[in-house]
């Protein structure tokens, strides 16, 4: 494997990481707004409960992805 390579998939790791966090959080922030009076801060709040949960789901597919990889490579 080149360096150019090793560099995108290192990059590649960091940002699903990052996506992951940043999820989690908007999963975090959407439970709390969905707990207010006001429809729209609810509607807010349920709209950041489901992209939370797409770019959670996005980052644990790269994560779970890679980790595969490398047990194939060991095996």
């Amino acid at each position: 494997m080149d360096n150019n390579t090793q560099k995108i998939i290192f990059v590649q790791n960091q940002f699903s990481i990052i996506l992951l966090g940043w999820g989690l959080i908007s999963i975090l922030m959407g439970a709390t707004l969905f707990y207010f009076n006001n429809d729209f801060i609810r509607g807010i709040g349920t709209q950041f409960l489901a992209w939370g949960l797409v770019n959670s789901l996005i980052g644990i597919f790269v994560i779970l992805r890679k980790s595969q990889q490398n047990s194939k490579k060991l095996a």
